[in-house]
């Protein structure tokens, strides 16, 4: 895993959540390429497996609509007086 890698992975998930905001949908793969300067549907293929091992986005390849971003939990805090 590289540095860059890593960074092209927060800009596809950056990506991903403005895509989702907007539209209301999650994002094809072509337009995750546009969005962030990536040609090749394989190497997107491969970020969005490693985001996918890491639990932030669920994702079948070869299958249309079925990526989403896996938000984490959220933990409410108690305060006991």
């Amino acid at each position: 895993m590289t540095i860059e890698g890593d960074r092209k992975r927060e800009q596809i998930l950056a990506f991903m959540r403005g895509h989702k905001r907007q539209t209301g949908r999650s994002p094809t793969l072509s337009q995750i390429g546009t969005g962030v300067g990536l040609k090749s549907r394989s190497t997107i293929g491969c970020h969005l497996h490693r985001l996918q091992e890491a639990g932030l986005v669920a994702w079948q390849a070869g299958k249309k609509g079925t990526l989403t971003i896996i938000d984490p939990p959220k933990f409410k805090l108690y305060c006991i007086v």
